[in-house]
């Protein structure tokens, strides 16, 4: 009899457990849906991206940094040095005066 007792005490015990972890798992799904439904309305509304988008976005751009052969060496650069000539752009553009038209007469 007591064999009995302990093993529906564990059945019942463990049971509880598992329905709590469940509904415990299905409030936190539920909680994120929601929290992302609203993320995604204020998105729409405001205009402005959320956190975790502009959070991926900058590892997405680290990652093409750091994707490159020199990428390494990119990390540890001082963004205000200047860059190497290979990596220089050179324009040429023709330069010319632009004079100033206005409609009234000019003074003497």
């Amino acid at each position: 009899m007591q064999t009995f007792l302990n093993r529906l005490i564990q059945f019942v015990l463990r049971l509880v457990f598992w329905l709590s972890a469940a509904v415990l798992g299905a409030g936190l799904l539920v909680l994120a849906l929601v929290l992302m439904a609203v993320s995604l309305l204020r998105w729409a509304i405001t205009g402005r991206k959320p956190a975790p988008v502009m959070a991926f976005s900058a590892f997405r751009r680290f990652k093409e940094q750091t994707a490159r052969p020199q990428g390494a060496a990119d990390l540890f650069r001082n963004r205000n040095a200047p860059r190497q000539a290979q990596d220089a752009q050179v324009v040429d553009v023709e330069a010319r005066e632009i004079r100033e038209i206005t409609d009234q007469p000019t003074r003497p």
